[in-house]
């Protein structure tokens, strides 16, 4: 069925490249904008089967790479349920959506982090069901490999940091708390890297971060909102208008040229303060407005060497078909995001407890939507992408849950340790136990 999907998805799909792509395979790309692995990759391959063929050797190892992701999901699927269709029908989902596959035809970084991240739901999940050292250092590893792909995965050490330290602090058997410990110490080795990074480009380009992408975003999105204009540093205002009504988001680079980074994100941050409740309600507008729209979407059409950002008949068609096999709307993503939290709560405060399972990945969907759409001015449902697989596993949780009527309790563990019982009541506990077991034997003789 895969091979199937595959074959046909090429008929209809080509390698292709579109405006982000040339940040990417420039040989003297810009260290602030992104991150090295991706350039790296290209350059690796450039140097071994010369430019010509460069970028479709790139898309065949994207392909190459999405094809064994298919097998971690796989496994993944089957440590969460025994059913067979739950199985069956998941898998398919991760291996046949178009709006997951054609990413491997772009030169962009969503189809290797897309394949990454899976593998890091392998392992994590893996730890859930046994708790292993190795496993702890390789998703921390992981990590860290997937923020130097996508800045945007930075939220990833964030993650795994709370749950170590949950785990540490609320085990209370030695051999796990080591287990824990390892996993602990190699995130914040992960986290003292990248920070040691955000050094690294502060000292070059003047500004802490991993990327001026996000900076950049912030800045579009506050001149989108119209409240730049509110701001009482009328010369600023005055600069970024001078690249044109139609060109504001370009303001940026005309403040960073003349301010420096840090003087124009001081600009951003107290525009923001000075309109703090204008700027919320526009960011929830923006989020109400994508409600009724899919989270899928297809880019791979067109032929590599030509700038292709506006979808055309067939990458509409396979968006359409990639909502037909995962019919999830934004607001019903929404919907399934708040029903996540409030069962967490309910876990925690009724019976004490936490499902791993539907804690990991609803706080990576919600950590990479909230990224996506309030960080992002515009191309929610291509930074989004990294997250469907995460959607796919937590309904396969869900539907393992119903298909079991709630009996399988597999990634369930107590938070909060047992209330401890003094003497007094477990002596009588012992006595009332004694006297039913009397009158048991009293009414066998009768």
């Amino acid at each position: 069925m895969r091979l199937c999907a595959f074959f046909v998805y090429r008929t209809y799909t080509e390698p292709h490249v579109n405006a982000d792509s040339y940040s990417y395979f420039r040989p003297d790309y810009d260290k602030s904008y992104r991150t090295p692995v991706y350039p790296y990759l290209i350059k690796a391959v450039r140097v071994i089967s010369g430019n010509e063929r460069c970028y479709y050797n790139v898309v065949i190892i994207q392909e190459v790479v999405y094809f064994v992701s298919i097998i971690f999901f796989y496994l993944v699927i089957k440590k969460i349920t025994k059913k067979r269709a739950i199985v069956i029908i998941a898998s398919l989902l991760y291996g046949c959506l178009p709006s997951l596959f054609c990413w491997t035809q772009s030169i962009l970084t969503e189809s290797l982090t897309i394949s990454t991240t899976t593998v890091i739901a392998y392992l994590t999940i893996s730890y859930f069901v046994k708790p292993n050292a190795i496993y702890a250092i390789l998703i921390s590893a992981l990590s860290f490999f997937a923020t130097m792909l996508r800045p945007a995965m930075v939220f990833l050490a964030s993650i795994f940091l709370v749950f170590w330290i949950v785990k540490l602090f609320a085990n209370k058997k030695k051999k796990e708390r080591i287990r824990h410990g390892f996993g602990l110490a190699s995130c914040i080795f992960a986290i003292a890297l990248v920070v040691g990074y955000c050094f690294m480009i502060k000292d070059r380009y003047g500004f802490f971060g991993v990327s001026w992408v996000s900076n950049h975003n912030k800045m579009w999105l506050l001149t989108e909102s119209g409240l730049y204009a509110k701001s009482q540093d009328k010369e600023k205002v005055e600069l970024i208008e001078s690249a044109g009504m139609g060109e504001l988001w370009s303001g940026y680079f005309l403040l960073v040229n003349r301010y420096g980074m840090d003087e124009t994100m001081k600009y951003w941050s107290e525009t923001v303060k000075q309109n703090l409740p204008e700027y919320l309600s526009f960011l929830a507008k923006k989020a109400i407005s994508y409600s009724k729209e899919t989270i899928h979407t297809v880019y791979s059409t067109g032929y590599l060497g030509k700038i292709n950002d506006i979808p055309d008949e067939k990458a509409v068609l396979l968006t359409g078909v990639s909502g037909m096999m995962l019919p999830i709307s934004c607001g019903m993503m929404y919907v399934i995001l708040i029903f996540d939290i409030v069962y967490l709560i309910y876990l925690l405060i009724k019976r004490k407890t936490m499902d791993w399972m539907v804690a990991f990945t609803t706080a990576f969907v919600f950590c990479n939507f909230f990224l996506s759409m309030f960080m992002a001015p515009f191309e929610f449902q291509r930074l989004f992408s990294v997250s469907v697989p995460f959607l796919i596993i937590m309904l396969a949780h869900y539907a393992n849950k119903i298909a079991c009527r709630g009996k399988d309790l597999a990634f369930e563990e107590r938070i909060f340790p047992a209330k401890t019982l003094n003497k007094k009541q477990l002596l009588l506990i012992g006595s009332l136990n004694y006297n039913s077991i009397c009158n048991l034997k009293k009414h066998k003789n009768k």
